[in-house]
């Protein structure tokens, strides 16, 4: 039995949080997962919900040394009483917080790296301080910027993340159309994303309003607004989209729990990223729910989407998104032959059993290479 634990924040729910979700729904009885958080959140009911050892040690604010110190020593106490073969931290945040002590303790430390951390930003920066003894990356183009930060004595395996797909037969996309009221003739371009300017939401909304089928559109965008500045953020892009007046043609859709479901009721997935992400999971999730998908040529996007599965526009350039959204809109056999190669490429890429398997493995190497 291999026992993982896992470091995290916990206040927040995205990316990082589903695929923890999913390594305990998929881990076998060869591997124990569980979990120390700093906030009690959705993160903690979801694992909770499928019964997996959660430890809350208490709110850290990095600009309260006093919190740290505190979550240090609780999580020193913790070691103490449990023994993990192997401690996995998700974020710089975790690294700069929980790291010095996995490192006291003598205990295996990895860097599961779901995104940029070539140092940058000063708490990458600060979690550059601590060495792990291996790195897991979600992508190559996540392991280039691993390899620049830390060199290459540190082993480092890329192994894409674990996404489930949706379960089959259902009527979820008829039913979230009908309760969005949205007929049936309607294009529905869907993103899912975190509200930051990155995302291209901005973008996205400024292409609505130079295509020539908006009418024929409806935008729905879905994340959540828990932080001042992503509350901001939403603000500034309602101000937006009424003076560009697509204000009618867009949905905020704000935090949801039925996600799939809004995959299964749109018909097209568009996330014009401005700056690269690490990876994507809402890319293999549209894949997996048959969509096709419309984003940026920039970092993890270009291991996922391929011209099989989706279509690219440059970066930051509306008008192209504008034109490449109006060709799929009116060429409906087109967004149904991409969307149609769709879950074969997830499988293929993110399949849960085969994922979290290689994930396992990597981690048992780096027990084992210490």
């Amino acid at each position: 039995m291999l026992n993982v634990l896992h470091l995290h924040s916990g206040n927040l729910y995205g990316g990082i949080e589903t695929i923890l979700v999913t390594l305990v729904e998929h881990a076998g009885e060869t591997v124990r997962h569980d979990f120390v958080l700093a906030f009690d959140g959705r993160l903690r009911q979801e694992l909770a919900t499928r019964h997996a050892s959660v430890e809350i040690i208490g709110p850290v604010r990095l600009s309260r040394p006093w919190t740290v110190r505190r979550a240090r020593r609780a999580l020193a106490s913790f070691l103490t009483r449990h023994h993990p073969d192997v401690c996995v931290c998700h974020s710089p945040w975790s690294m700069a917080v929980f790291g010095p002590t996995v490192r006291r303790a003598r205990r295996h430390l990895v860097l599961c790296a779901h995104g940029d951390v070539q140092g940058a930003h000063w708490l990458q920066r600060l979690a550059g301080r601590v060495r792990p003894h291996a790195i897991v990356c979600n992508s190559a183009f996540t392991a280039s910027g691993a390899a620049r930060t830390y060199g290459s004595s540190i082993p480092c395996e890329v192994v894409m993340p674990p996404v489930s797909p949706p379960q089959p037969g259902s009527d979820a996309g008829e039913s979230i159309r009908r309760a969005l009221g949205e007929s049936t003739a309607t294009v529905v371009i869907l993103m899912v994303a975190r509200m930051e300017s990155g995302k291209g939401h901005r973008v996205l909304l400024d292409a609505i309003g130079r295509m020539r089928t908006a009418d024929r559109c409806s935008v729905w965008l879905v994340g959540g607004a828990q932080r001042p500045a992503e509350r901001r953020y939403v603000d500034a892009l309602r101000q937006h989209a009424a003076l560009t007046s697509v204000a009618s043609r867009v949905r905020f859709l704000g935090e949801r729990s039925d996600v799939r479901a809004l995959y299964a009721g749109a018909d097209i997935y568009c996330q014009p990223n401005t700056t690269p992400d690490a990876f994507g999971i809402t890319f293999v999730e549209a894949l997996y729910a048959g969509l096709p998908i419309v984003t940026s040529p920039m970092g993890g996007a270009l291991e996922i989407v391929d011209a099989a599965c989706g279509a690219f526009a440059r970066a930051d350039d509306a008008t192209a998104l504008a034109e490449t959204l109006d060709e799929l809109v009116e060429d409906e056999a087109r967004r149904h032959r991409l969307g149609a190669a769709g879950p074969a490429r997830a499988t293929r890429l993110c399949d849960p059993t085969t994922q979290i398997t290689q994930f396992h493995r990597a981690l048992a190497a780096a027990v084992g290479d210490r």
